[in-house]
């Protein structure tokens, strides 16, 4: 996983569709055209030649998923599942794990191990469509009606709800926190405001001293006996 993670980092590429849909969701059209325009098309092409070439190297290795339950049942898994891990991912670029590669690769192989684990006897826990999709390709079942709902429009769903929900959570928490300090420098001010006018009410309460005249500097100044003589 470190070193598909690595890869993805350097390249920018992804080898399954759920992340590469997540960016053509929260980008512009040209991003979307993009997206499922030619990198899910390449995305399957090299699951198909991989899964050939496993194949015909290892026989033994297995035929890919299957699905164990009904199809409404197979649906939520995959949706639920697929939800859980896409809420992971966004949640790891929101936070401070983002910049430590070893962390966020960490959390996100061990979820991904966790859910996979969940969901493989019921609908293997793939998580990916493209996946599934080489798998059931090279038995020839590809085009059924368990494989189109369960491994693709249960997983496109639950990823395009787990975007707007996130995006719901994230506005939440950024317009609290705003509010949070709009109150906050708001209690600042009218706090400053009312020691401005404490401070007025003092100065107009308590004037200064008005300053003496000059007779009444001579006055003060003069001796008492010195008045006194001179009435005489």
């Amino acid at each position: 996983m470190f070193l598909f993670a690595f890869l993805a980092k350097i390249s920018r590429g992804a080898y399954n569709p759920l992340p590469v849909l997540v960016d053509a969701i929260t980008g512009d059209f040209r991003n979307f055209f993009l997206c499922v325009g030619f990198r899910v098309p390449a995305q399957v092409v090299g699951f198909i030649v991989g899964v050939k070439l496993v194949i015909s190297t290892i026989p033994e290795v297995g035929r890919g998923p299957r699905l164990n339950v009904d199809i409404l049942r197979g649906a939520l898994t995959e949706g639920l599942l697929t939800f859980v891990v896409v809420s992971i991912s966004l949640g790891l670029t929101t936070t401070k794990i983002r910049k430590s590669f070893f962390m966020k690769t960490w959390i996100s192989s061990l979820s991904k191990l966790t859910l996979h684990i969940l969901g493989s006897n019921l609908t293997g826990g793939c998580m990916n469509p493209v996946s599934v999709m080489a798998w059931t390709y090279v038995r020839g079942d590809h085009i059924t009606k368990e494989h189109i709902f369960v491994y693709w429009v249960a997983p496109i769903k639950a990823t395009i709800l787990a975007v707007w929900t996130f995006k719901l959570l994230v506005r939440r928490i950024k317009t609290g926190s705003k509010n949070h300090s709009t109150m906050a420098s708001s209690r600042v001010s009218h706090s400053t405001t009312m020691r401005e006018a404490a401070a007025v009410a003092k100065v107009t309460r308590d004037p200064p001293p008005s300053p003496q005249n000059d007779n009444d500097k001579v006055i003060s100044n003069t001796p008492p006996c010195n008045i006194l003589s001179s009435d005489s």
